[in-house]
């Protein structure tokens, strides 16, 4: 009995999608700074959908099902969204991103998201590297 058990539970398949996406803000990888992430979606009929996701460097943990909606024909813009918090003067700071991004990223064997200016309010740009090319953005959120 004891061995049955333990073969169903060795023998299940991995239902997540494991993304290696790095997060980079002033030139510095995040640890431990980033939370509430969460990838956000307009299907192309502008309805809203947000999925929460576990973020740590170097893994972005989706479900196959989110994984399946994101990858959709129906997706119209996606944007990964998060929360950096610090401490600057003894005193915290908690700043919300949300940086655009194709359900392509997903097919890259890596993608590094790297933050400039994050200091400057919501205005903030980023560049999306991917193997053999860098894609730059320009966030102004008013």
């Amino acid at each position: 009995m004891i061995v049955a058990l333990s073969t169903s539970v060795y023998g299940q398949e991995k239902s997540e999608h494991d993304i290696n996406i790095i997060i980079s803000i002033d030139d510095k990888i995040q640890v431990g700074t980033i939370t509430n992430s969460r990838i956000i979606v307009y299907s192309n009929d502008n309805e809203k959908e947000v999925f929460d996701v576990d973020y740590s460097p170097g893994s972005l943990l989706l479900s196959d099902s989110i994984f399946d909606k994101l990858t959709s024909d129906n997706v119209g813009k996606m944007y990964l969204a998060f929360d950096y918090s610090v401490f600057r003067k003894e005193k915290q700071s908690t700043n919300n991103y949300q940086l655009e991004i194709a359900p392509a990223l997903f097919d890259y064997r890596y993608a590094i998201l790297k933050i400039y200016n994050p200091r400057k309010g919501n205005n903030y740009s980023y560049v999306v590297d991917i193997p053999g090319q860098s894609i730059v953005m320009d966030r102004e959120k008013n």
